[in-house]
């Protein structure tokens, strides 16, 4: 637990010099979501790392928990209670998905949807979504996204 805090801690550092990071065990994408009835920008980063198993973080700095994740046809419910919905002062709450069984049909499913369609979070006053399309060719063009897609 504390080396995937210490991991996430060091690519939201990293994140703050681009919108796009590659690594050669991962890489780390970000867009944002400005709110006009609120008057502020939300950001969402999206991480993929290898850390047996492959693990997929969405992080999004709201004040108030998900409770919906959505994805095209994909629908993740997020209950208080999640253990992997974790919330750190400085950048919100962090979902983190991995696949128990390391084929990654999970994690891969997900991440082609990303990279299709908008990624919208629920939180129980709001909804947020962004935009992740214009890392497509970046992202095909990774090594870790090659090896994790195959």
């Amino acid at each position: 637990m504390i080396k995937k805090i210490i991991l996430i801690f060091i690519l939201f550092t990293i994140s703050l010099f681009g919108q796009f990071f590659k690594h050669e065990n991962g890489f780390l994408m970000e867009a944002t979501h400005t709110s006009y009835t609120k008057k502020k920008e939300t950001t969402c980063d999206v991480i993929l790392y290898m850390n047996a198993p492959v693990r997929l973080v969405i992080a999004v700095n709201t004040d108030t928990q998900p409770t919906k994740m959505r994805i095209k046809d994909f629908i993740q419910f997020l209950e208080d209670d999640d253990p992997n919905v974790l919330y750190d002062d400085k950048h919100g709450y962090v979902i983190v998905i991995y696949d128990s069984e390391h084929n990654n049909k999970y994690i891969k499913y997900i991440l082609q949807q990303i990279l299709n369609n908008n990624l919208e979070i629920y939180c129980e006053d709001t909804f947020y979504y962004f935009d992740f399309t214009e890392y497509k060719n970046d992202i095909i063009k990774n090594k870790f996204y090659k090896k994790i897609m195959q």
